[in-house]
């Protein structure tokens, strides 16, 4: 399964990285995880075609996950696509994102293609998405949120999306290959300063206690971008990445 990151910041992107938003490829199942920025031009960027996309994802509704979405729709009907595209998001969001599209007219184009529109209600639950397992579990956001889980039959991947250190995450997440978790801020900041989000000590507990193989760190602040790099070393259970610096990555993920 090939694993990509399109931008790996928080709220407030930089000169180097733009808001987290990750893309999964297994087989002929390509999916995109949360729509920021120039997504298109980043896909483009890894030698992707963004009109091969399957579904989107949305885990949420605030704004740093949600805000590109018109223009990447727009910019797929502009470059020809015709089959349909599914759109999943929590259902509290989906108003919003009907809204969204709406406001834009994307779909009241002669040429537009087809959207559908899935909510996604905040029990756990399992379907499948063409070669993948999509497997959904709540998380303690700011507002109700979804980790998301992806499975083929050799790797599994765990999103946590937007979280503050939330225990039952680890069985979510139990054994997989890759668990990607938000670390927005820094621990030296405060509880009072982190309401909804996670430090790197957080993420870190959730993988030693489900015994993943690797972690990779998102949603990142610019307070840890300055965490000494001897911090992230390699734990005994698995290996940790920050991904603070933008630089768009690309990786295949296999069963060891």
């Amino acid at each position: 399964m090939d694993l990509g990151f399109l931008g790996t910041a928080w709220a407030v992107s930089t000169e180097e990285r733009d808001n987290t938003s990750i893309f999964l490829k297994s087989g002929n199942t390509f999916i995109l995880v949360d729509c920021p920025g120039n997504v298109w031009g980043r896909l483009l960027k890894m030698r992707l075609n963004p009109l091969e996309l399957d579904a989107i994802f949305i885990t949420h509704g605030h704004v740093d996950h949600v805000y590109g979405l018109p223009s990447l729709l727009e910019m797929m009907r502009l470059n020809g696509r015709k089959r349909p595209l599914s759109i999943y998001v929590g259902e509290d969001f989906l108003v919003l994102v009907e809204k969204l599209l709406d406001l834009f007219e994307i779909a009241n184009h002669p040429d537009s293609f087809k959207i559908d529109l899935f909510g996604l209600d905040y029990k756990s639950s399992l379907f499948r998405v063409k070669d993948l397992m999509i497997e959904t579990f709540p998380v303690n956001h700011t507002v109700r949120n979804l980790a998301l889980k992806f499975r083929n039959d050799n790797v599994s991947i765990v999103y946590s999306s937007d979280t503050a250190y939330h225990e039952p995450l680890a069985e979510f997440a139990s054994n997989c290959d890759v668990l990607i978790h938000e670390a927005t801020m820094s621990t030296k900041l405060g509880d009072a300063f982190r309401e909804g989000h996670s430090t790197p000590s957080d993420a870190a507990r959730i993988a030693e206690k489900a015994r993943v193989k690797q972690l990779f760190l998102v949603h990142v602040d610019f307070q840890l971008v300055k965490i000494p790099k001897r911090l992230l070393r390699k734990r005994e259970t698995f290996s940790m990445v920050l991904l603070s610096y933008q630089k768009i990555l690309k990786s295949t993920v296999s069963r060891r």
